[in-house]
């Protein structure tokens, strides 16, 4: 059978031996995805990888080649004429690539793929738990584990390597971790239906001063946020009762335990006759995404599920509940 190095070099006639040796293939795969796409982002989600990934894979490649293969401007990325001049020769080397690993491996579905996923208690409830049945439905073979907690949690599980792929609030970064942003929502309160805030057409601190919340827990980052909101407007806060799962708060409220702010998203999943929800102000932005490991490449598995959620979100959750990023 042949192998990459015949690959590349059969197809990269144009190189010297040692450009030739000193390539990467992922950094082959991101020029051409450039090339196909027009952008790093677009290379990005093609890939499976962040943006600041692909941007490191061409700086690499351009040092490894001695050339510039792009310009920049207003974030496209325009091939330079050494670029076009590479063009069809990398499309050649990456396919005579694929056929070799098609001789290796005949089975390219996910059987025996595991997906190992660590998502927050929100991610999960209102993101992947919708989009379950149908992905596994269309992909009978995937096998995963699936891990729940915080968004510290979910990072450390992914340094660790115990997970390949997040789902989590982007608000706290950590170091080696990279964020994909997938959507952004606002915040509502939710009441009783019989409740007096009910008659207002929007709910701020001030208004809370005399009622009881239902909060998430000090391990996230939301519960710090309305925090602060409340310290800054001088209004005290009182908390009844705090959960660590979305959920419970909701039925915490239809219990009569107090008033909850969520993000908007919460609201679309609800059985709605018993309560009803009023736009919070300050706005209380929540911007949610995916976390990968930096520069580490996504399985078919990681990738095939990123695709389900975009797509569930893109076609199912109405626009004024969420607002998408490509």
């Amino acid at each position: 059978m042949r192998n990459l190095a015949n690959a590349y070099s059969d197809s990269l006639s144009g190189l010297t031996p040692k450009q030739v040796s000193n390539l990467s293939l992922r950094g082959l795969e991101a020029f051409h995805s450039v090339v196909e796409t027009g952008s790093a982002t677009g290379a990005a989600k093609l890939m499976g990888i962040s943006q600041p990934a692909i941007s490191r894979l061409l700086k690499q490649l351009e040092e490894d080649l001695g050339v510039m293969l792009f310009t920049r401007k207003r974030g496209r990325l325009t091939p330079t004429q050494e670029a076009e001049r590479l063009r069809e020769d990398v499309a050649s080397t990456l396919a005579a690539v694929d056929r070799i690993r098609l001789g290796s491996n005949q089975n390219h579905r996910l059987e025996g793929t595991p997906l190992r996923l660590a998502v927050t208690p929100m991610m999960y409830q209102y993101v992947l738990l919708p989009i379950l049945p149908k992905l596994l439905a269309s992909e009978p073979e995937l096998v995963f584990t699936l891990e729940i907690g915080n968004s510290d949690a979910v990072s450390d599980w992914l340094l660790r390597e115990q997970v390949e792929i997040g789902m989590a609030s982007l608000l706290d970064r950590h170091p080696g971790i990279e964020a994909e942003p997938l959507i952004s929502t606002s915040s509502i309160c939710l009441l009783p239906k019989d409740h007096p805030l009910t008659k207002l057409e929007i709910i701020r601190p001030e208004n809370l001063a005399q009622f009881e919340l239902v909060t998430m827990t000090r391990r996230f980052s939301s519960r710090h946020r309305i925090e602060q909101i409340f310290r800054k407007a001088k209004i005290p806060l009182k908390i009844r009762a705090e959960t660590n799962v979305a959920g419970t708060m909701v039925d915490l409220v239809r219990a009569g335990s107090g008033v909850a702010i969520l993000n908007r998203l919460s609201w679309l999943s609800l059985e709605n006759r018993d309560l009803m929800a009023r736009p919070f102000q300050p706005a209380l932005r929540h911007r949610y995404g995916f976390l990968i490991v930096a520069d580490r490449s996504l399985t078919l598995a990681a990738r095939t599920f990123k695709a389900y959620i975009h797509e569930y979100i893109r076609n199912t959750i109405p626009d004024e509940y969420v607002e998408l990023h490509p």
